[in-house]
């Protein structure tokens, strides 16, 4: 799991930000399979990756996308724990420092998409 430092710029409490915690975990493809198997009421139909081009180094485009993406799986947990109001501070300092780090490290980047299409058994 991943730990992002934080800088809090006034707008929540310390203590509401030192409670917050959204854990993100990406299985790999052997992992799915297993609890698919495991779990028994399903069987694999298809099961498909493909990888995802991170552009022609468009940082900029990128950061928007991935904090967009972002916002449209966490906004509901942080509206609830800390208000709407800071929302669009928030993903917009996110953006920004999602471009930063896009600008050292793109060509490292690798994203994986996979498609999993279940049958019930």
């Amino acid at each position: 799991m991943m730990k992002i430092q934080t800088q809090n710029q006034g707008l929540i409490s310390e203590e509401k930000l030192d409670s917050f915690d959204v854990p993100d975990y990406v299985p790999s493809i052997e992992e799915v399979k297993d609890i698919v198997n495991r779990e028994g009421s399903f069987e694999i139909e298809l099961l498909e990756t493909f990888p995802i081009e991170m552009g022609d180094k468009e940082i900029w485009i990128n950061g928007e996308k991935l904090a967009k993406d972002t916002r449209c799986l966490t906004e509901s947990l942080v509206s609830n724990h800390f208000g709407e109001e800071i929302l669009d501070k928030l993903y917009d300092k996110l953006s920004d420092v999602i471009v930063k780090d896009l600008a050292t490290c793109i060509e490292q980047i690798k994203v994986t998409n996979f498609v999993l299409v279940l049958r019930r058994m």
